[in-house]
């Protein structure tokens, strides 16, 4: 064979030698430019194509599936289905015109909800339009009178994080170093009760400790202080 198959090109080989050639196989054999393709197929392709001229001259072929041009490599493009559809190809007629994209509105604007069936739901929501959760916008979505009301409505949805004043979702706020945050909830609740709420739910999350015979060391971590590491042979020796 000469010169590179596409991935259409070659199935079309396949199927012809096992004899289950289709439709689709045969637009592709018949739109391959003859001298292109490789050397035993030339003379077949040359005659099947000659004949297909001679019938549609003699306007005995009255409709054909249209065959693309050599295309290269764009037809294996994942991007090609985005060029085709610029237009709207009618097989019967062998005619074709431009979508309607360029005319008209293909896509629909977002539909931006009014209500929220529940506080999880209304958080959702304030994420996805503003990136976080907002009191006023949990409050309209829930038809709830004022700031207040949404945040009695969000316990235990949405945590405040003491040292920022930010408004998380559950979710984010009770996964990380929740050993961390926990002590930060605690010193938070010494001095305002709102967080003691934060307290309860971190506790509820926290791992749980593991035992030093289960921790094991790699000799040479970088995590572990010099000082250390240099005893290790002296004590092994020792034992």
């Amino acid at each position: 064979m000469t010169g590179r198959l596409g991935s259409k090109q070659q199935a079309a080989i396949d199927n012809l030698g096992n004899g289950v050639m289709t439709e689709a196989d045969l637009q592709v054999l018949l739109g391959w430019n003859a001298t292109k393709a490789p050397a035993a197929l030339r003379k077949s392709l040359a005659e099947v194509q000659a004949l297909r001229d001679e019938l549609r001259d003699a306007g005995k072929l009255k409709v054909w599936a249209r065959v693309p041009p050599p295309q290269g490599g764009f037809a294996d493009d994942p991007h090609a289905p985005l060029v085709y559809a610029l237009e709207d190809y009618d097989e019967e007629t062998g005619t074709a015109r431009k979508s309607e994209i360029f005319t008209q509105r293909v896509a629909t604007p977002r539909t931006l909800p009014e209500r929220a069936e529940t506080p999880e739901e209304a958080a959702a929501i304030s994420l996805d339009l503003h990136g976080k959760i907002r009191l006023d916008v949990v409050a309209r979505l829930l038809d709830l009178e004022g700031e207040a009301a949404a945040w009695d409505a969000l316990f235990g949805v949405g945590f405040e994080e003491p040292h920022t004043g930010r408004l998380l979702p559950a979710a984010e706020y009770l996964s990380g170093n929740v050993r961390l945050k926990l002590t930060q909830a605690q010193d938070a609740a010494a001095v305002d009760q709102r967080f003691v709420a934060n307290v309860a739910a971190l506790t509820e999350v926290q791992p749980e400790d593991v035992p030093p015979g289960e921790i094991r060391v790699k000799l040479g971590a970088p995590w572990v202080d010099v000082s250390l590491r240099a005893g290790v042979p002296a004590r092994a020796a020792a034992r």
